[in-house]
């Protein structure tokens, strides 16, 4: 049973963020497809940095950029530029130097996002991006020494922390 709880955790913190990528970042915020409501929008913008680890509008930008840019050498995560091994540390690299770029109004990035009436958050804002980390940390942590169940925590941890392989097999095999 304990293995079966396991692997649950796992998958539902795993699916937790790409459902939150997938659906909120992606669909409605990049593309608009889906128009979420203003409570719910606020609470998405908050509590995604948080979940993923990912800060929204940053994510955002650097797929709007992939769009206008796909497989050219402005794309941010291309295959055809990068091995696909090494497309994981390109994302990340890509995402650095996105929040950059938007904290320093640089007018090439600031512009593909102007339609978005919501800042970085201000997690991103105070250079404090691993805090969301530090805090799923902390809980499995908390969850491994307080119930004995290092393995649940390992999965919720993994499963928490999981968009950059998510990213990283979309980018590299099928985007």
């Amino acid at each position: 049973m304990y293995i079966l709880a396991c692997i649950g955790i796992l998958v539902a913190t795993f699916y937790l963020t790409l459902f939150y990528i997938t659906v909120f970042y992606h669909r409605a915020f990049t593309h608009r497809a889906i128009i979420l409501k203003p409570a719910l929008k606020k609470f998405v913008l908050f509590t995604g940095n948080w979940l993923t680890g990912i800060e929204p509008k940053t994510w955002i930008c650097m797929h709007r950029r992939h769009h206008l840019f796909a497989d050219k050498s402005q794309d941010p995560h291309s295959p055809r530029f990068h091995s696909i091994p090494s497309i994981i540390w390109v994302q990340l690299k890509s995402y650095e130097q996105t929040l950059v770029h938007l904290e320093n109004n640089n007018r090439d990035y600031t512009r593909i996002v102007k339609d978005l009436d919501f800042p970085v958050h201000f997690l991103n804002r105070r250079g404090l991006w691993y805090v969301p980390h530090l805090s799923h940390l902390a809980i499995a942590v908390g969850i491994g020494v307080y119930f004995d169940a290092y393995l649940f925590a390992a999965c919720y941890w993994l499963g928490m922390n999981s968009h950059p392989v998510q990213g990283w097999l979309v980018n590299a095999f099928g985007h």
